[in-house]
């Protein structure tokens, strides 16, 4: 089993014990790995993968195997993609959402690799793949929904009329381009996705939707696309129910046979039972997890604490303890073995107060838990752990935070709310930073409290902010991390330094290069703890580094001149570009010099010599661009690449996941947006007509491009 041949011994026997779990006939078929930061969660999934597809591979009863990966975040689900791919697998693996399945669905079926089963690896967001909401969602998901509605109206100017609508407001060139990527449409809607979508959007209970969509249709053709804001707001309502089909089309076409939820607790409500009222996302979600035979694995490090201080409740009255029990409700699926986890849990408290046999008690709850979870965390023997302490003493508080804590007691008794000493001792400023908190939305319910005690209030002084002003860190913890961090001047250093150089350090970077920054990482029970530290001390930064007032004049904006792009020069400064990073990686130069640190100048003359290999040789070149243009439009084409891999490569990481995308000549697109759009139809223009491989530079033929 390849997935388990780098594995730690700890590792391998998590993995060995994670399966004999999932697949207990008499088990749930469910299991959480929360296992504590650092100790390798993403390859114990790896080691499970690759069991359950050696399984799977010996199921007569499995066709084709799919293995599902849902993170919160969706650049998380693509770089964990090539961690968790087993290698011999003969697995296809892509991320993608669950609407746009339908473009990948030939590839989900047929024989794999070696006469094995077929294996799909498919990694999607929550966000992004079970929730619709009112949002238009990505341009491809709507070209993706044209080619499955397009037959259902006979006339041209219908067609025209359903394009622009689901259109919304994109460029002509980005929806041609996604009609583009979709692929041969009579294939898609022959796919089985195609017709699961039609087949759900033709039932009677759709009626409404059918009439919606056709009379928006009627509307768009009666006024020739120039519409109102709320049929637009109306149409992208349409678009939303039309995604949801299209997902749940998706949904029933997956054989999901293992389901792995990573870091799940950050979207914890599709582990619930959907009531009749409730989203349909949880209705999707769990359509996944009760498939036949399905394994789920949960993934997190956060552990679980057995109570929640009242002040922690905040606003939502939830509780660690109830959040466990809801999750094991999850694992067990049975309301049972949660009535006993939570006997068993009330009988260890009863013996820690009263004094009975804990030991006794704690191995029954631990043997139930173990039934559906487990958890490794660091070896605290001395010289085993792993974690180097370091003793920062922290200076007693100064008598202005005593003050400050005086005038947090008075704040809270004037309002009848509750307050913590450790809000004090944790969160610098919190009267700054307590949205979410009991407390805070009752001082915001009691007008002119804190003005009351601001005398002695440890309050952000708006004025000493906005003028940079140095703020009083006003927590001696705070003042401690200031002190070795910020102070040492970190904030010289736009990135930490690698801790094995394959580059000679220079400029800042050799000034602390005897006692470098490292990585530090802060635990603290309250929410407001990061925000507050965070916000100060990158305060104290920016001060540093800019000690007066912002300039007025700000530099490498995208700046406009009405709807067109006019700082093209900057957006080709900071616009991805692959094939020149490729052939300049510092790293692969670095290795032609041996083991020891390249010099900077060494570095700099070979990336020189790597990029004038790309540049055109001396000739005469055909071009409708204007001379000014051909400065910011060669480069883009060299460091892009070719046409179909440039526009791809700009849409991917230019693109966000929202709906926002406006047309470049609407007056509400941003500088950005017209610029990407500019970019792209430069660089279509440039693969079809330039020859920039074979040519010094364009003539000024026509001048008609804008710069």
């Amino acid at each position: 089993m390849s997935g388990t041949d780098n594995l730690k011994d700890f590792q391998r026997a998590t993995v060995n014990y994670v399966l004999d779990r999932l697949y207990d006939p008499a088990g749930p078929g469910r299991f959480l790995v929360a296992d504590e930061v650092g100790m390798g969660k993403t390859l114990v999934a790896r080691g499970v993968i690759a069991g359950a597809i050696e399984r799977c591979q010996r199921d007569p009863n499995v066709d084709r195997i799919d293995v599902l990966y849902i993170c919160s975040n969706a650049e998380i689900a693509r770089q964990n993609l090539k961690k968790l791919t087993v290698e011999g697998s003969g697995s296809d693996a892509f991320d993608t959402r669950i609407t746009l399945l339908a473009v990948k669905a030939d590839n989900l079926g047929g024989p794999g690799t070696s006469g094995k089963k077929k294996v799909n690896f498919i990694a999607f967001t929550p966000g992004t793949s079970f929730e619709s909401g009112h949002r238009g969602g990505k341009v491809e998901e709507r070209a993706l929904l044209y080619v499955m509605l397009e037959p259902l109206y006979r006339k041209a100017v219908r067609r025209r009329a359903l394009a622009k609508l689901l259109r919304l407001n994109v460029a002509t060139s980005t929806w041609d381009y996604a009609l583009y990527r979709n692929g041969d449409a009579d294939q898609l809607r022959k796919s089985p996705i195609g017709q699961a979508f039609r087949s759900l959007l033709g039932r009677d209970d759709q009626a409404s939707l059918r009439k919606e969509l056709l009379n928006l249709v009627n509307l768009y053709v009666a006024k020739r696309g120039r519409v109102s804001t709320d049929t637009v707001k109306h149409a992208r309502a349409v678009v939303a129910e039309l995604r949801h089909l299209l997902a749940r089309a998706g949904v029933d076409h997956l054989e999901p046979d293992l389901v792995i939820l990573d870091e799940f607790q950050r979207f914890k409500e599709l582990l619930e039972v959907p009531s009749e009222d409730e989203p349909e996302i949880k209705t999707l979600a769990r359509q996944l997890f009760e498939y036949p035979d399905v394994k789920i694995l949960l993934l997190s490090a956060t552990p679980y604490r057995g109570f929640t201080f009242q002040e922690e409740k905040g606003l939502s009255d939830d509780s660690h303890h109830d959040d466990f029990l809801r999750t094991l409700a999850f694992l067990y699926r049975s309301e049972h073995a949660v009535a006993d986890v939570r006997s068993r849990l009330a009988g260890l408290r009863s013996a820690l107060v009263d004094g009975g046999d804990v030991g006794r008690v704690f191995s029954t709850v631990r043997d139930a838990l173990l039934q559906v979870m487990c958890r490794t965390e660091r070896p605290m023997a001395d010289g085993l752990d792993m974690v180097i302490d370091i003793d920062r003493r922290v200076a007693p508080p100064e008598a202005a935070d005593l003050k400050g804590y005086v005038a947090l007691e008075r704040i809270a008794k004037a309002c009848d709310a509750q307050v913590s000493i450790e809000y004090w001792k944790s969160v610098p400023y919190f009267l700054n930073f307590m949205d979410g908190y009991q407390l805070g939305e009752q001082v915001k319910a009691t007008p002119g409290v804190v003005e009351l005690h601001r005398d002695i209030a440890q309050v952000i002084d708006a004025t000493a902010q906005k003028r940079r002003r140095q703020l009083e860190p006003g927590n001696a913890r705070l003042r401690s991390l200031q002190d070795a961090t910020v102070d040492r001047g970190w904030w010289k250093l736009l990135w930490l330094p690698p801790s094995m150089p394959y580059v000679e350090p220079s400029g800042v970077f050799a000034e602390l290069a005897d006692e470098p920054p490292h990585k530090q990482l802060m635990f603290s029970s309250w929410a407001a703890a990061p925000s507050a530290v965070a916000s100060l001390l990158s305060f104290e930064a920016e001060r540093q580094m800019m000690p007066h007032a912002r300039p007025r004049s700000q530099r490498l904006l995208y700046r406009t001149d009405g709807t067109r792009a006019a700082s093209m020069t900057t957006f080709a400064l900071f616009c991805p570009m692959p094939k020149l990073a490729d052939r300049c990686d510092p790293l692969a130069i670095a290795r032609r010099h041996g083991d020891r640190p390249v010099a900077r100048t060494t570095l700099e003359r070979e990336a020189t010599a790597a990029v004038e290999s790309l540049l055109p040789s001396p000739g005469q070149a055909r071009s409708d661009l204007s001379s000014d243009s051909w400065y910011w439009a060669a480069p883009l084409q060299i460091g892009v690449g070719t046409y179909q891999p440039s526009i791809a490569k700009l849409h991917e990481v230019l693109d966000g996941d929202e709906d926002d995308e406006i047309a470049p000549g609407s007056r509400s697109a941003t500088g950005l947006q017209r610029h990407i759009a500019r970019a792209t139809e430069i660089v279509m223009v440039c693969a079809t007509t330039v020859s920039i491989g074979s040519s010094n530079k364009p003539s000024n033929n026509s001048g008609t491009a804008a710069s």
